[in-house]
């Protein structure tokens, strides 16, 4: 899953998807500056065991 846009924005919905038990918030990656000004990005990354 991949979060785009406004800090704000970013923060707030991985926050959300913690509240509702779908992601925690320590598997996104750091928050990273886009191309365009004043948008972030971050990375849901979880490891699958077999």
């Amino acid at each position: 899953m991949v979060q785009k846009g406004n800090p704000n924005t970013v923060r707030d919905t991985i926050q959300t998807l913690h509240d509702i038990g779908l992601a925690e918030i320590g598997e996104w990656t750091p928050m990273q500056p886009t191309q365009n000004e004043g948008e972030m990005i971050s990375i849901l990354c979880r490891k699958i065991v077999m």
